[in-house]
């Protein structure tokens, strides 16, 4: 196991440098800069824009810019916000726990809903359970975040007034504060993985429901809850668990429209913001941090499933 995680930093490691060089690449072959930005706004005057972009290093070719970017990047440094002036960093660093705490609540809120439902669904197939279940599912899987977040923002937060609308509780106010403000968010985000989750926890399940080996613990007389919680599940859950994983990193990086739907203080928002206001250390900031996030999820859900099953061996 240690020569295999040892193996797969080296190929992260990798994989991190081909990202910087096309975000790198690609955000300097847009047109336009944010000294330019600025320059048009009326921010700064022309003289002061010559000096910004000498300071930035702006006006050096675009190998000479990476190469310090590199340079800075093993530092740990990650370079100064063109609008903020703050280190990218500290500006990562304040918001990055609590996309973290979105994505968790938004996986749990997804897990919740779809091993009960797929494991329902599996045990009585072909019924009108099975068929309502496999319904919700796909209505999870299609429906756009966006739309589902506005949709919950009029019922629960304008009609009914239950929960709030926006912005992010404190635990310093109350549990309730805190989680109130999580509730709409959260599900937001995790419906679609709920809805994918319930698909496969049910045909994950139908695959081993048939093995010998569930045939054998009934024929011992075992009771069903005994057979399918203790036999089944342990085996069915480990593609849930690896998919969940993929979509738990996925969603660290895709969280950007809910975030901004509910003014969420989160990585996505912030990568927005740097977009809007071509703000580049940020952005590449963001993107790396999302990447690296991935990478370390993807590992770890390996690691998780070798301790579900001891058969898992990555030697």
């Amino acid at each position: 196991m240690t020569d295999y995680i040892a193996r797969r930093l080296l190929v992260a490691v990798f994989t991190l440098f081909v990202i910087t060089f096309i975000v790198f690449l690609f955000i300097r072959l847009t047109p336009g800069d944010p000294i330019q930005t600025m320059l048009s706004s009326g921010k700064i005057s022309p003289d002061l824009a010559d000096d910004m972009r000498a300071y930035y290093k702006l006006d050096k070719p675009i190998y000479v810019q990476y190469g310090n970017y590199l340079w800075k990047l093993a530092h740990g440094d990650l370079g100064f916000s063109f609008t903020t002036r703050r280190p990218v960093v500290d500006s990562i660093a304040q918001v990055f726990p609590n996309t973290l705490q979105l994505t968790v609540a938004a996986v749990l809120v997804a897990f919740s809903i779809a091993i009960p439902l797929g494991i329902l669904s599996s045990v009585h197939r072909n019924t009108p359970i099975d068929h309502l279940c496999r319904i919700v599912s796909m209505i999870g899987i299609s429906m756009p975040n966006f739309w589902l977040g506005l949709l919950l923002l009029m019922w629960f937060g304008l009609r009914l007034n239950l929960l709030p609308m926006w912005g992010m509780g404190s635990l310093s106010d109350g549990l309730w504060d805190y989680v109130s403000h999580l509730i709409l968010p959260a599900v937001t985000l995790g419906t679609a993985l709920a809805g994918l989750l319930t698909r496969l926890t049910r045909s994950s399940f139908l695959d081993k429901i048939s093995q010998d080996y569930v045939k054998t613990a009934r024929a011992k007389g075992l009771k069903e809850r005994v057979v399918l919680y203790k036999h089944v599940l342990r085996n069915a859950i480990i593609p849930v668990v690896s998919m969940g994983g993929l979509q738990f990193g996925a969603l660290l990086g895709g969280s950007m429209i809910v975030e901004t739907i509910f003014a969420w203080p989160g990585m996505g928002r912030l990568a927005i913001n740097a977009i809007q206001k071509r703000d580049f250390p940020v952005l590449q900031g963001t993107t790396l941090v999302f990447a690296a996030s991935l990478m370390v999820t993807l590992l770890l859900v390996d690691i998780i499933n070798s301790f579900i099953d001891p058969a898992i061996r990555y030697d």
